[in-house]
């Protein structure tokens, strides 16, 4: 599935204004946070968890992949970022033949406030690097446009070969067709 970010929830809840009540609220989200990562990992080795009943020689259907979420404060509000990483060992043969190294994806989506949903997708295969960088906003589209340069020169300084760096404004193509969800549905 695709992922995307959650944008940030009103702090208007049981406990606003009360310090022990905030406290409390603090606690419980702090659990919540917890067990959904907790879950997110158990999630993440299912193809894992599979290979071991798996007959000797049969290949993995998918390549395997870390789905989890983080949370991202910017401007007092919490926002959360939906990351998958994911590794391909079907990289393509380099020019001499033997096997090159293999491709590791990052996908990543978040929503605050200026820019609203940003979504990204870098892909790293020994020290070449693409990125792709999708805004669901023109003006994001615009502010993020103008500080490209300053991206490649930090990612170069990184000691990382920038083949490509890719900027458009919509939602990136559903890497499988299904649509984006998260671990909770926070909305209730």
């Amino acid at each position: 599935a695709s992922i995307q970010g959650e944008a940030p929830a009103i702090g208007h809840g049981p406990g606003a204004g009360d310090p022990v009540g905030q406290g409390r609220v603090v606690r419980q989200e702090t659990e919540a946070a917890l067990a959904r990562m907790l879950l997110s990992q158990y999630a993440s080795l299912g193809p894992e968890a599979e290979a071991a009943g798996r007959p000797a020689g049969q290949e993995r259907a998918q390549p395997p992949q870390w789905t989890f979420e983080l949370p991202i404060v910017a401007r007092g509000e919490t926002g959360i970022a939906q990351f998958r990483i994911e590794r391909d060992e079907r990289g393509r043969s380099g020019r001499d033949g033997k096997p090159a190294a293999p491709v590791w994806r990052v996908r990543f989506a978040f929503d605050l406030e200026p820019f609203g949903a940003i979504h990204a997708l870098l892909s790293l295969q020994g020290e070449h690097l693409s990125v792709g960088l999708w805004t669901e906003r023109v003006e994001a589209a615009a502010q993020l446009g103008a500080e490209v340069g300053l991206l490649r020169d930090a990612l170069e300084a990184a000691r990382l070969t920038v083949d490509e760096i890719h900027l458009a404004e919509g939602r990136p193509p559903a890497a499988d067709g299904r649509a984006a969800t998260h671990f909770v549905d926070r909305s209730a």
